[in-house]
């Protein structure tokens, strides 16, 4: 969802969605599905305002691992999930190479 990258808010990124000749039912409906999602966790509440947060650097990483020429092993899948980490992210030490 790069609207919500992009979206200098939440009230402008829910606006946006909302527009039913701007953005496609499936927008409105994968957002919604991950409200669900994120709603699940009883201890935290998902407003517009967190959902838009986590929106903004939620990233779908696609892997072929039954494609030879695509993601080879393990290995390579967690140097390319390592490189869309930001740099100062704990996860991307060479600690967590195995998690």
């Amino acid at each position: 969802m790069t609207w919500a990258e992009h979206s200098p808010s939440a009230k402008d990124f829910f606006a946006r969605i909302a527009l039913k000749d701007f953005a496609h039912k499936d927008q409105r409906e994968f957002m919604e599905t991950v409200r669900e999602i994120l709603t699940e966790r009883p201890d935290e509440a998902i407003d517009d305002e967190r959902l838009w947060r986590f929106l903004r650097v939620f990233r779908i990483l696609h892997f072929d691992f039954q494609n030879e020429e695509s993601s080879r092993n393990v290995e390579n899948a967690v140097e390319r999930i390592r490189s869309a980490l930001p740099p100062d992210d704990d996860l991307g030490s060479s600690d967590n190479a195995g998690r």
